[in-house]
């Protein structure tokens, strides 16, 4: 039971960045590969272009989980800047439920596309997998991101409450 806690807690903490770490690394190691093959044995292949871009897809996607998690969304703060303290609050809390329900429409849409690909049976150009696997990152990425937009409303109810605002 105490070990399963310890997954889910390792797993909250560090899953976005760890997928955004093994496509990381998986792209330089493919396309110094590619390079390798191009320009010592002059033989390029066919598949490390294809499997960096769908790398780079899944790496994008996480990063948006990612990026909520660690409060380090892009946004424009002059309004909220001449807020009072319990306005900013709420207006947050605005914000974040708007997020996870917007990602939460994504992610169902990302499910229909998904479905397409299985039906259509298309497969990659060069690495010859279904379509399905790379369009697989947007649900992950948009579910990801919908879990953490909840966790942070979650969060600014919590403060909301604790100091006495709600």
């Amino acid at each position: 039971m105490k070990g399963n806690r310890n997954v889910f807690k390792w797993l909250d903490a560090h899953l976005e960045e760890t997928i955004m770490i093994i496509t990381a690394i998986s792209i330089t190691v493919v396309i110094l590969f590619q390079i390798i093959m191009r320009y010592f044995f002059k033989n390029a292949l066919p598949w490390p272009e294809e499997f960096s871009r769908f790398c780079y897809i899944y790496f994008v996607f996480m990063s948006i989980g990612y990026s909520i998690r660690n409060k380090s969304m892009l946004n424009v703060t002059m309004l909220q800047d001449f807020m009072p303290k319990r306005m900013r609050m709420l207006l947050d809390l605005v914000i974040q439920m708007l997020m996870a329900v917007i990602f939460g429409v994504f992610t169902y849409y990302s499910t229909e596309v998904i479905r397409a690909t299985l039906l259509s049976g298309q497969k990659a150009t060069a690495l010859q997998i279904p379509m399905t696997i790379p369009y697989l990152a947007t649900f992950l990425g948009f579910l990801t991101a919908t879990f953490r937009s909840v966790q942070s409303t979650l969060l600014c109810i919590k403060q909301l409450h604790s100091k006495g605002n709600l």
